[in-house]
């Protein structure tokens, strides 16, 4: 009965890591916005046509997601603990 209860509660730990690895940013009309995200993936929202920029604040280095329309979302890696300024 141990190992039975050890395994649910592992499974259920592991579940919710899996859930928090994801760090969702909504776009808004803010054209200056700097993010540091907490996991890798970063899921973006937009209500508008647009494509977003990601910039590295220290590097400069950029990441784009192409385009975006109104009710669609789309996922990009970055680093985690790294600040990048968000443009639409």
């Amino acid at each position: 009965m141990k190992k039975k209860t050890f395994l649910i509660v592992l499974i259920m730990i592991l579940f919710v890591i899996g859930v928090q690895r994801k760090y969702t940013y909504v776009f808004t009309n803010n054209s200056n916005v700097q993010i540091q995200p907490l996991f890798e993936i970063v899921e973006v929202n937009s209500n508008c046509d647009t494509s977003v920029v990601f910039t590295d604040v220290e590097t400069g280095k950029t990441y784009m997601i192409g385009y975006i329309t109104p009710g669609m979302s789309d996922t990009i890696k970055l680093e985690k603990d790294k600040w990048y300024s968000v443009e639409a």
